[in-house]
């Protein structure tokens, strides 16, 4: 877990969750999510899913936004942002929304709708 205080005095805290093995046990994985929803005392706010350009949507991944709307139910979208990374991976004249047209399975395509299509792209190198 991180803290920073932005320039408007708010306080943004931000905990990153492990890596989850959804093939594991269900207790050991609720759990695990239990202990980093604890760190967050005020709730919380936002859910970033982080993907990276450069990689397939993987069955892992597929998987895991199936998990998180199962043990959370659908309002999860409510609060879903979809964090790209490896923007500076994308060519020239290529688009986050064309890659995502050429690219992205529809499950991927379906949470986007859901969650209103918040998405966000980073380029690693700036």
């Amino acid at each position: 877990m991180q803290r920073t205080r932005l320039e408007d005095g708010q306080i943004l805290y931000v905990i990153d969750t492990p890596g989850f093995d959804f093939n594991a046990e269900s207790r050991l994985v609720v759990n695990e999510i239990g202990k980093c929803i604890d760190l967050a005392d005020d709730g919380v706010h936002a859910f970033l899913f982080v993907l990276s350009v450069r990689t397939s949507f993987s069955k892992e991944e597929q998987a895991a936004i199936q998990y998180f709307k199962e043990l959370f139910g659908t309002k999860i979208s409510d609060y879903m942002i979809v964090v790209y990374t490896g923007g500076d991976k994308l060519e020239d004249n290529d688009s986050l929304n064309d890659h995502l047209d050429c690219s992205h399975p529809e499950d991927l395509k379906e949470a986007l709708k859901r969650c209103g299509y918040r998405q966000v792209l980073f380029d690693n190198k700036t």
